[in-house]
């Protein structure tokens, strides 16, 4: 995620994926802590456009959820601010 590549099947909008490298700046979860990281999959989806499976990610088990984050937490982080996930075009 994090490059500037737009998921667009709606016309009018489309979905950016975010950076989830672990850059302070420019990294979506960047300062998360493994808690706040499996409550977000537990929410579930909240942008209606997203193509991120989020119903299966959501029954995960905390021990993989722990593992992806420690997966993403040792990535190199990239600075790259790829702006807003969702995009409404004029």
């Amino acid at each position: 995620g994090g490059f500037h590549m737009p998921i667009n099947d709606k016309p009018g909008s489309f979905v950016v994926t975010p950076n989830l490298t672990p850059d302070p700046e420019t990294g979506r979860m960047s300062g998360w802590t493994e808690e706040r990281f499996i409550q977000r999959f537990r929410q579930g989806k909240l942008i209606k456009e997203s193509h991120m499976p989020w119903g299966p990610f959501k029954q995960f088990s905390d021990g993989d959820l722990k593992a992806i984050f420690n997966f993403l937490q040792s990535l190199d982080p990239i600075k790259n601010d790829p702006g807003a996930t969702l995009v409404t075009e004029s």
